[in-house]
């Protein structure tokens, strides 16, 4: 990543833009943590992303069952 963005992302002074694309870096990294962290103990690892991530599941196994 170049360091004239990375310093665009992490400025005081943002674009809405700059907030989006932090907004999408910050839930890759967290996204790639917890899959990480899954393979890894098979658990979820962190703690909202691993919340969210377990709901999904759930309701992912209830839509697969009533097909």
């Amino acid at each position: 990543m170049p360091l004239h963005y990375a310093r665009r992302l992490t400025g005081r002074d943002r674009t809405a833009l700059a907030n989006q694309h932090l907004g999408c870096a910050l839930a890759f990294v967290a996204g790639a943590a917890n899959a990480g962290g899954f393979l890894a103990v098979r658990q979820y690892t962190s703690h909202m992303t691993g919340i969210a991530s377990v709901m999904g599941d759930i309701w992912c196994w209830a839509i697969c069952r009533l097909c």
